[in-house]
C-alpha cells in the first residue's frame, strides 16, 4: 500500500446510498494513490440495504482509524471545531439517515471537514470512480501552480472503455436551452491529454477538487436542487468571488458510463426520477440565475423533452416531465417527490 504523504492535507467526499460495491472500489482506488488524503468520508444517505454493515466490515480490515458520526455531530456549525484530537480518523462515516439528495449528502460533510479547520482542500467523487494513482498528486500540483483557481476537475475517462473521455475537467452550459456539453466527449484519451485547456463553464461533479477556503467564502453546495445542477451553481458562485475553474488534465479518474448508472438499481435517487429532479433543478436554476431566460428555458424542456421521450418511447418517464413543470410552478422541492421511496 502507497505511504501515506500528505504535502497538503486534503479530505475526500464519497457519497453512499445502497451501493457498497461501488464505494468500497473506490476506496480500495484511494487506498492506492500515491498522494494519500488525510481523511476520507463517506456520506450516507440514508441507505436501506446491507451497504452500510459491508463498508464498514471492509473498512475494518483496511484503516487503521476509523469514525462513525451520527447526523446531530454532522451538523454542527462551520466554525467550530468539530474535533481536537491528533490524528483525524482516516475513514469517517457520517450517517445521513435519510435521502438527502447530492448537495445536502455532500454537505454533511463538506461541513464537518471544515468545522476541524485541518483541511486545505476537498474532494467530491462519485462513489463509482477509481481515481488513477497519480490523481490526487496532480490535483494538488495544479493548485499549487494556479493559485487563483478555486475548482479543478479531472479528466474522467469511462471505466470500461478507460481510452474513451467521458469529460476534460467539466462542461460547457447553453442558458436558453439549459442544454449541458461536456468538454471533449467520446475522444480519445491521447488525443485529449494533447489538447489545450478550453472554456469551462462548471466542473463535472464525479471529480470536483476544491479549496477549503471556497466553501468558506461562497457557501455550500445549494440544497435546493435534489440532483442535478448543485455544480454550476456553486461554480457560478465561484467565478462572482472572483477565482476561476479549471480542468486539472493529468488527473485522471475512471467513472461508470451513463449506461451503466442507468441500469444500476444503486443510484444517487431513492425514486430513480431522473427526468423528474434534471427537469426541475434545470427550471430552478435558470429561474435563481437566468430569470429573463425562464420563459424560453421552461418551454424548451417542456416540449423538447417531452418530443425526445416520445421518439424513444419512454412512456413512463412522460408524467414525471410534466409534474417536475408543475412542481414549479408551484414551488414545490424536489424532496416531495423524492422523500415518497
Amino acid at each position: 500500500m502507497p505511504a501515506r504523504v500528505n504535502n497538503h492535507q486534503t479530505c475526500i467526499i464519497l457519497l453512499n446510498w445502497n451501493n457498497a460495491e461501488d464505494t468500497i472500489t473506490c476506496l480500495k482506488a484511494i487506498q492506492q494513490l500515491t498522494v494519500r488524503p488525510e481523511t476520507v468520508m463517506i456520506c450516507d444517505n440514508g441507505s436501506t440495504d446491507d451497504s452500510l454493515a459491508k463498508i464498514i466490515a471492509w473498512a475494518e480490515t483496511n484503516y487503521a482509524t476509523i469514525k462513525e458520526i451520527n447526523p446531530a455531530l454532522a451538523s454542527v456549525p462551520i466554525t467550530q471545531n468539530f474535533h481536537e484530537e491528533e490524528p483525524f480518523p482516516e475513514l469517517v462515516l457520517i450517517k445521513n439517515g435519510a435521502n438527502l439528495g447530492y448537495a445536502a449528502g455532500n454537505n454533511s460533510g463538506i461541513r464537518l471537514a471544515l468545522s476541524t479547520h485541518k483541511f486545505e482542500f476537498i474532494w467530491l467523487l462519485n462513489n463509482d470512480t477509481q481515481p488513477s494513482k497519480n490523481a490526487l498528486k496532480h490535483l494538488q500540483q495544479c493548485a499549487a501552480k494556479n493559485p487563483n483557481t478555486g475548482v479543478f476537475g479531472s479528466t474522467v475517462v469511462d471505466t470500461e472503455n478507460p481510452n474513451t473521455v467521458q469529460c476534460a475537467g467539466g462542461y460547457r452550459y447553453y442558458p436558453a436551452t439549459t442544454i449541458c456539453r461536456p468538454v471533449f466527449k467520446n475522444k480519445p484519451l491521447e488525443f485529449v491529454l494533447k489538447q489545450p485547456a478550453e472554456k469551462l463553464d462548471y466542473i463535472y461533479g464525479a471529480s470536483f477538487f476544491a479549496r477549503a477556503d471556497i466553501f468558506k467564502k461562497c457557501g455550500l453546495l445549494n440544497e435546493d436542487y435534489f440532483l442535478y445542477f448543485e455544480e454550476i451553481d456553486f461554480c457560478l458562485r465561484v467565478k462572482q468571488q472572483g477565482y476561476k475553474i479549471s480542468w486539472c488534465k493529468n488527473s485522471i479518474v475512471a467513472h461508470k458510463g451513463s449506461a451503466t448508472i442507468k441500469n444500476n438499481k444503486s443510484t444517487l435517487t431513492a425514486s430513480s426520477n431522473g427526468h423528474y429532479n434534471e427537469n426541475l433543478s434545470a427550471l430552478l436554476f435558470t429561474k435563481n440565475w437566468y430569470p429573463g431566460l425562464l420563459p424560453v428555458a421552461f418551454l424548451f424542456r417542456l416540449i423538447g423533452k417531452l418530443a425526445a421521450l416520445v421518439l424513444r418511447k419512454e412512456w413512463q418517464s412522460i408524467p414525471l416531465i410534466l409534474k417536475a413543470h408543475r412542481n414549479f410552478i408551484c414551488k414545490k422541492n424536489a424532496n416531495a417527490l423524492n422523500s415518497r421511496n
